[in-house]
This record gives structure tokens, C-alpha cells and sequence, in this order.
């Protein structure tokens, strides 16, 4: 009688249980359901929406170049803002180059309200309208990063940015600021340029000058032109000027900007009536750090048709120097001499701690071309510059990265090692771009050797010197 009243009780609670058990998981069944179809309708709601804006964006932005008809920027602004929020890399990448043609192209128009920089005169849309083009300008470097300067086709695309950049980092092009009335405006909105090029070499904007040179120019035929080594030989130097030359920026500027092979030379090439002008130049026994390397002397004419070696022939690439370039371009090497580039990278160096910090971020190959760089620039500011700096201080930034050049091929010694056309053989990763830009980095670094660079740096050895 009691098993079975005990037998009752547990089928009883069994029965209980399972009914319990039941019970819950139809609330995880009804809440999983909630849940998909709120991811569902959420999903359905937001590609609506963005529907919604595309289609707006694409109503106001024409097939043309920029914008058919002036409509009021603060309009364009509001829907900019819309697109930005759902705005995909891929995706929308024709869209945004009519963004940055009609933000460009308001630039040129005299009416607050039609020009995109009255924006940015509302107080009501100030702030926001500042990280509004910081995210515009940055997002132009996440495409530069991504496009190859040596396709005709993106390299339209590459001039376009470029443009975008340089005319939202100056107001030296913002037609809106030329009248009398707007005039006391200029000193803010340079400090809000200054801001917004803070913001992006925060982000990287050094990274991506970088990345987009050495795509340039580290091959045997160079890609970029004139206007976009212009432009980026601006841009590069903006950040220091608005910053005052902070030593964070200099160093940064050298490892990245300086350091790129045979810029110097690539940028005078804009200039070639100078370039025609510099001196024969004679090497007597130039080192070669190498295992195996031995003196060689070479007898150059800058600019030379072909260099050679009295065992073997070697050719400078037929691209090398641009004969057709204008007189008016020759304000892109200006830039360098006129913010004394030379003079504040040498201060910078002149320390043994950043000079170690320098070399140790770009190692032997670089460091190279940094040399190269730093010689081509004494070369060219051989006249005032480099006699103020020769002595200690070109003398020992030159002569410690030579001497870090040599320990460092000496450190890297293997069973596995490379020819380095000037290095010699040692342990490398192996950067093709970086060889097809020898040729050119040691044209620069024959300029060491050139009579005028030697006069300077030991002619006064020879005032004193007395003749038997």
C-alpha cells in the first residue's frame, strides 16, 4: 500500500517537473523568436533607411563633376552627415568622389551659403562641422592607401584627394575669406586648419604620405607627376608649420617623409633648370660598407646621361631627370629650403639619442636614403645653409649614419644575405622597390663628394694653411 502511494507521488512530481520543463522552453522558443524577428525588422528598418538616404545623396549629387545647380550648404551639409553614418568603403567609393568634387568646387565661390566653409561659420554647427571634416579628410587617406598611383585611371582619383586635402588643411584657396568683412575671420579659421591636421597625424597622415611616395617613386618609372609630388610635399610640411617644428613632428617627419628614396631628387626634378646648373661632381675613392665591396672611383656629371665603373657600365634610368617641367614648379623644392628643412632635421639628429632612435626605426637601408636625402639637401643649400651647420653639426649627423650604416652590415652577417648596390652583401628583407630607387639615392650621395660640398665643409682647413 505505501510503494504505491510512494510509486503515485513520484510519477506526480515527475510529471510536474517535466510540465515545468516544458513550460520554459517554450519561453526560450517565444523569446528566440522575439529576438530574430527584432534583428529581422531592425535589419529591414536600417536598409530602408539607408535606402532612404542613399537615394537623397543621389539626388543631390549629379553624374557631373560636381554639383549641377549651387544648392545651400547647409543642405548639402545635413544630408552629408545622413550618408556619413551609413557610408561604406567599398560600396560607396563613386559616391564619395562627388563629395570631394563639390567640396572642392564650393571652395571657389564667394557666398556663405553656397560655400562649405559657411558651415562652419554657423554656431549652431561649429563643432560638428569640424569632426565632420576630419572625418571626410581621413577617410580620403583610407582610399590613398589603397589606390596605385601607376594606373592613369586612379591616379585621377589619387589627384582628386590630394586636392580634397590640400584645399581643407589651408585657407589660402577658400575664395569666401577674400572679401573685406571676412578678413578678421582668417587667424581662427587657420587654427581650425591647424586642429583638423593634429587630428590626422594622429590618425596617421604621415603613414599614408609615406606609403603613397614610395608607390610613386620607388620604381624605374616614376608615377607621380609634378602636381601630385606638389601636393604631397605640401601636405607633409603643413603639419610642422602649424605645430611650430615640435621635435614629436620632426622626428616623425624624417622617419617617415625624409626617408623615402631620392625624394629630394624626384621633387627637384620639378625644377630642372637648377638641377642643369649643379657642378660636376668627382668621386675619389668612395667606401662601399660591404663584406666584399671594394673603393671604387667614379667619375659623375650631375645630371649624368649613364655613370660608369671603370670594370662595368652602369646606366641611370632615362626617367630619372624631367626636362619638361615648367619654370613655376620650382616652388616645390622651394618649400623645403624656405621652412630650412635641412637646418631643423640636423638639430634633430644631432643628439645621440634621437639620432639612435632614428636609425633603429629605419635600419641600414633606409637610413641610407635619409643620408641621401640630408646630402642632396646640403647640396642645394651649399650657398648659405650648410656653412652655417657644416661643422660639428652636418659633420657628425652625416658621419654617425654612416658609421651606424657599417655596424649594421657588419650585424647582419650570414649564411643568407643580399647585395646592397652600396651596403655590400648582408642579412635583408627583400624590397624591390627600394633597389629600382638605388640608382637615384646614389646619385644624391655622390653630391658628398662634389667640389662645392667639399670646399664648404673643409675649406677652412685650407685659410690657414701655409704653403712651404
Amino acid at each position: 500500500m505505501f510503494n504505491k502511494t510512494e510509486s503515485t507521488k513520484g510519477s506526480f512530481l515527475e510529471q510536474t517537473k517535466a510540465a515545468r520543463e516544458e513550460r520554459a522552453q517554450e519561453k526560450k522558443k517565444e523569446y528566440a523568436t522575439v529576438i530574430i524577428q527584432s534583428h529581422i525588422r531592425g535589419w529591414l528598418v536600417r536598409k530602408k533607411i539607408a535606402q532612404q538616404i542613399l537615394d537623397e545623396y543621389d539626388a543631390i549629387f549629379t553624374e557631373g563633376e560636381i554639383i549641377a545647380e549651387p544648392k545651400p550648404s547647409l543642405q548639402v551639409y545635413q544630408v552629408v552627415c545622413k550618408f556619413l553614418l551609413i557610408w561604406k568603403k567599398s560600396r560607396d567609393k563613386d559616391r564619395f568622389e562627388k563629395l570631394c568634387r563639390y567640396l572642392v568646387g564650393t571652395l571657389e565661390s564667394d557666398s556663405i551659403k553656397v560655400s562649405y566653409i559657411g558651415v562652419a561659420l554657423n554656431k549652431e554647427h561649429a563643432l560638428t562641422w569640424i569632426s565632420h571634416m576630419k572625418d571626410i579628410l581621413w577617410k580620403c587617406c583610407e582610399y590613398l592607401n589603397d589606390l596605385r598611383p601607376e594606373s592613369a585611371a586612379e591616379m585621377r582619383v589619387v589627384l582628386l584627394y590630394l586636392h580634397t586635402l590640400v584645399a581643407f588643411t589651408s585657407t589660402n584657396t577658400w575664395t569666401v575669406l577674400k572679401t573685406k568683412h571676412m578678413e578678421l575671420l582668417k587667424p581662427g579659421l587657420n587654427q581650425l586648419c591647424a586642429n583638423i591636421m593634429g587630428y590626422l597625424f594622429t590618425k596617421g597622415f604621415y603613414l599614408t604620405l609615406k606609403s603613397l611616395l614610395q608607390r610613386g617613386l620607388s620604381r624605374s618609372k616614376i608615377a607621380l607627376k609634378h602636381v601630385s609630388l606638389s601636393a604631397l610635399v605640401t601636405l607633409a610640411i603643413r603639419p610642422l608649420v602649424s605645430a611650430g617644428f615640435t621635435e614629436k613632428l620632426m622626428t616623425m617627419f624624417v622617419i617617415h617623409i625624409l626617408s623615402v628614396p631620392a625624394l629630394v631628387l624626384h621633387v627637384q626634378n620639378l625644377a630642372p633648370e637648377q638641377l642643369f646648373a649643379m657642378a660636376r661632381i668627382t668621386l675619389v675613392d668612395l667606401p662601399c660598407w660591404g663584406a666584399q665591396a671594394l673603393p671604387l672611383r667614379w667619375h659623375v656629371s650631375v645630371p649624368p646621361a649613364t655613370y660608369v665603373d671603370p670594370s662595368k657600365p652602369r646606366h641611370i634610368p632615362a626617367n630619372l631627370y624631367n626636362p619638361t617641367a615648367e619654370d613655376g614648379e620650382i616652388e616645390c623644392i622651394q618649400g623645403f629650403v624656405n621652412h630650412n628643412i635641412l637646418t631643423k632635421s640636423l638639430e634633430l639628429l644631432n643628439t645621440e639619442q634621437n639620432i639612435r632612435i632614428v636609425f633603429n626605426t629605419l635600419e641600414g637601408n633606409y637610413a641610407l636614403c635619409l643620408v641621401g636625402n640630408l646630402v642632396h639637401l646640403a647640396y642645394i643649400q651649399k650657398d648659405d645653409s650648410l656653412k652655417e651647420v657644416f661643422f660639428p653639426t652636418f659633420t657628425f649627423v652625416i658621419s654617425r649614419m654612416l658609421e651606424s650604416c657599417q655596424n649594421y652590415v657588419v650585424s647582419k652577417q650570414s649564411n643568407l644575405t643580399y647585395w646592397h648596390p652600396v651596403l655590400g652583401w648582408f642579412a635583408q628583407n627583400m624590397d624591390y622597390g627600394l633597389h629600382e630607387a638605388m640608382p637615384s639615392v646614389k646619385v644624391q650621395l655622390y653630391m658628398l663628394w662634389s667640389g662645392c660640398v667639399v670646399n664648404v665643409i673643409l675649406g677652412i682647413l685650407f685659410i690657414y694653411t701655409v704653403e712651404p
